[in-house]
């Protein structure tokens, strides 16, 4: 049988960015022994803490990025520059949810993520294509 600590690691490589109460619901924790045993594998570097209760294994700043608040995407000069339609490289990453609990703001591997926060009726979902759920 695999230790906790592997299995969580295992919970981790398949949702790379994953919060305090994802581990606790999983495995049928408390808040604060998931809180604890994520604490004590960040000072083991197993994972990386990117904000308060919120963890990941990635080092992808983009993966990251839309991770943190879901639904998200990259948006703005940074979804431009990814697509080739600018040259400059933009100085943070820009992102697009329609949720924003607390940061709006955050370092990742010397990155600045900024979060913008739009109406659920305004957001823009991708499958396959863009689409819009806009309802007038």
């Amino acid at each position: 049988m695999l230790t906790l600590t592997k299995r969580i690691l295992d919970y981790a490589s398949r949702h790379l960015v994953f919060r305090v109460e994802d581990i606790a619901r999983v495995f049928r924790l408390d808040r604060i022994r998931a809180s604890k045993i994520l604490y004590y594998m960040e000072k083991r570097e197993a994972i990386r803490r990117v904000m308060k209760g919120v963890y990941t294994i990635s080092s992808d700043e983009k993966v990251v990025a839309t991770g943190v608040y879901r639904p998200s995407y990259i948006s703005m000069f940074t979804a431009l520059y990814l697509h080739g339609v600018l040259m400059q490289v933009p100085r943070r990453i820009q992102v697009v949810t329609t949720r924003i609990y607390g940061v709006k703001k955050l370092m990742f591997n010397g990155s600045e993520i900024v979060y913008y926060r739009i109406s659920p009726r305004y957001f823009l979902i991708i499958c396959g294509k863009w689409t819009t759920t806009h309802i007038l």
